[in-house]
């Protein structure tokens, strides 16, 4: 009888064992959590604006994060952010438009001087890291060569709108 009882609870705590050690695989699992940063090239304000379908003033509206699978249990976590659209430098746009960013994510709340293309499947994306530029306390702070100062609203409209009259004359001369 007390074999048979010692053989029950070793049966009852290996099951029992294998059990608990199943469970913790599968709330332990490797999760591969990809930080993606990009090696973005550097354009000029001549380059962005040639490639760039929309040059606008933007203030972040919503934003929404969704992981796209990119393999067996691999995502990439990609950033929308709906854009309220201020003012239209260059191009034909709604009013609102939806960013589509896998990486160097913008702020929640921000306002921007964005370059953007459209992409095939109506999200806009950004040309390079340099193509957004973010308004703080006050001013636009701008690292794109051609346009590389700080500004205020007036200020950076008004330099685009030269800069591109400039290339407009340069390309019919």
């Amino acid at each position: 009888m007390k074999r048979k009882m010692m053989y029950i609870l070793v049966v009852l705590f290996t099951i029992g064992s294998i059990n608990i050690i199943l469970k913790y695989n599968q709330q332990t699992k490797t999760q591969f959590s990809t930080v993606t940063h990009a090696d973005w090239p550097e354009k000029n304000f001549e380059e962005l604006t040639n490639e760039a379908d929309v040059i606008a003033i933007v203030q972040v509206k919503a934003q929404k994060n969704k992981e796209e699978p990119i393999g067996e249990g691999h995502f990439l976590e990609r950033k929308y952010s709906n854009l309220d659209v201020k003012k239209i430098l260059k191009g034909n746009l709604d009013t609102e438009i939806v960013l589509n960013q896998a990486v160097d994510y913008i702020g929640e709340k921000g306002q921007y001087l964005m370059f953007l293309r459209v992409g095939e499947d109506g999200f806009y994306y950004e040309l390079t890291d340099n193509a957004i530029v973010p308004y703080k306390n006050g001013k636009y702070i701008s690292e794109i060569e051609d346009l590389n100062n700080i500004f205020q609203e007036e200020e950076i409209i008004n330099e685009i709108n030269i800069q591109m009259d400039n290339l407009s004359n340069s390309k019919i001369e």
